[in-house]
């Protein structure tokens, strides 16, 4: 009875063993990384619309988020998907004085103005792995699929042409990443890519 309590507890251990040296990028591992990212059209766009009107600027986004799945069908190879969303909105005002020569009277006319950029993607994706170690993944992807980018304008002022406009709904993504897993199961991911996000970051669960 010892003994085969012995060969039990060894073979445990032995398999426990296997599974917590087992590389990041083997086979018939599913990853998921959940991310946020830099929205670089921010920043270029309150700059650009700062410097044109003064008065009363806004700039508002949301994202880009997303989550990213992989199965990794051999080892060090993975395929998967990419659900993603970003917006950027930016809100203004511009004020005009006006002169009636006629009456010699002054009046002011304020207008609202809104630009509205917003992305939604869900592409296939391939990642590549240049590793295989417990913690540490390095890898090139691609992402190609649905990119479908809206953008609108919008204004109370009687003058302004009303826009919008739907971009092909195509995209593709080619970057690289890094994740480090702290614990066997979770981790933190970092990826560069051209493409939207340039550049984005989070959590990363291995099951």
């Amino acid at each position: 009875m010892k003994k085969i309590i012995s060969v039990s507890l060894l073979l445990l251990f032995g398999v426990n063993t296997i599974r917590s040296q087992e590389g990041i990028a083997t086979k018939g591992n599913n990853i998921v990384n959940v991310y946020y990212g830099v929205n670089i059209l921010t920043s270029v766009f309150k700059t650009a619309v700062t410097n044109a009107y003064s008065t009363d600027v806004s700039v508002k986004s949301a994202g880009p988020f997303g989550i990213v799945y992989e199965h990794l069908v051999v080892d060090k190879i993975g395929l998967g998907a990419e659900i993603g969303y970003g917006s950027t909105t930016v809100s203004f005002k511009n004020v005009e004085t006006n002169y009636n020569s006629t009456t010699g009277t002054t009046s002011t006319n304020s207008y609202d103005y809104t630009y509205k950029f917003a992305t939604i993607r869900a592409m296939f994706r391939a990642n590549f792995h240049f590793t295989n170690s417990e913690n540490f993944d390095a890898y090139g992807f691609v992402s190609a699929g649905y990119r479908g980018t809206t953008f609108s304008f919008t204004s109370n002022d009687p003058y302004a042409i009303k826009a919008n406009y739907t971009g092909i709904p195509f995209g593709l993504k080619p970057g690289v990443g890094l994740r480090y897993f702290f614990i066997p199961a979770m981790g933190l991911n970092l990826e560069m890519a051209i493409g939207t996000p340039l550049i984005s970051g989070g959590l990363s669960f291995k099951f």
